[in-house]
């Protein structure tokens, strides 16, 4: 086989993919056929998958569900197919299962469902395949109808709330910033703690603190900005083991309570004076967890991951 006629087959496969991927992320307008059980039942292809009885939780402050077990398997067969959640045989929210389309797509899915961290858990995201609503503040979790009827059936959690409370700067390298835990429930969480832990395995669950100064950055030929934030150099450690954990590295937050978490970071890249916007992603404990080992004698441990970020000067 010549040159030109290896250029060509490989020009036809790399369209043949692309149409592929589009293709699944065009919106599927057929209706679920299925029969309901009692409930909340989240629907894929022609069978509810996830019933009522299946589903501990959700939780707001994540947009994740928490299963009583492990999620079953037949989750996993419907990749790319079209998901309803239902209360008993009325839509209430629809998306897709993960697209893995390329960002921007022009897709007509906002939402998709993707598996959690945890294989007892799944979560409501923004597909990047709906760049427009991807960008926006609109957020279909957020209706009414979404809310009220997992509220009806007591499958509703607010979960946390997570915001930099306040950053200062003491000079160039020293950096201290103060998070903010509001618990919004009534139930107790357990959540990780730096002072429990040690800074550095803290910083094993989230990378910490980053400053960007909107006005640094470097441009691409295709004149695209790529940032790079300045960082906190805190070097994580990591448990002995991979994917273990020891609750004695939490502390409790009772319903309706505020907890603050304090960094100090002395060896930040140089921060010089001047507008900054602070990102911070707050993480709850991670490792190798079933559903049986969230539920501890005063509270339960909270999972997911927050992303916060506020713009600051010093």
């Amino acid at each position: 086989m010549n040159k030109h006629l290896k250029y060509k087959k490989a020009c036809l496969l790399i369209v043949a993919a692309l149409i592929s991927v589009l293709y699944s992320c065009e919106e599927n307008n057929l209706e679920p056929k299925f029969t309901p059980s009692e409930g909340i039942n989240i629907v894929i292809g022609s069978q509810a998958i996830i019933t009522s009885d299946m589903i501990e939780y959700y939780d707001n402050s994540t947009n994740m569900f928490f299963l009583n077990n492990k999620l079953p398997e037949e989750f996993y067969y419907y990749e790319k197919s079209k998901f309803w959640i239902t209360d008993n045989e009325e839509i209430i929210f629809e998306g897709a299962l993960r697209l893995d389309c390329p960002c921007g797509t022009d897709s007509t899915i906002k939402t998709e469902l993707h598996r959690g961290e945890n294989s007892f858990t799944i979560k409501i995201v923004k597909s990047q395949a709906n760049i427009s609503y991807y960008c926006s503040s609109e957020d279909e979790t957020n209706d009414e109808l979404f809310t009220g009827t997992l509220k009806k059936y007591g499958k509703y959690r607010e979960g946390l709330k997570a915001e930099i409370d306040e950053i200062k700067r003491f000079d160039n390298n020293n950096i201290k910033v103060t998070i903010k835990i509001t618990n919004l429930d009534t139930v107790n969480y357990y959540i990780p703690d730096p002072e429990k832990m040690g800074i550095n395995l803290f910083h094993y669950l989230t990378g910490g603190l980053t400053l960007q100064d909107p006005d640094s950055y470097e441009l691409t030929d295709n004149n695209i900005k790529i940032f790079r934030p300045l960082r906190n150099n805190v070097k994580p450690s990591y448990p002995e083991e991979s994917g273990t954990w020891d609750k004695n590295w939490l502390t409790l937050i009772e319903g309706k309570e505020d907890f603050y978490i304090t960094l100090d970071y002395s060896q930040f890249d140089p921060v010089t004076p001047g507008k900054y916007t602070a990102s911070f992603k707050f993480t709850g404990l991670r490792g190798n967890l079933e559903s049986k080992d969230l539920q501890l004698e005063n509270g339960r441990i909270w999972i997911g991951e927050i992303g916060l970020s506020k713009e600051i000067e010093f």
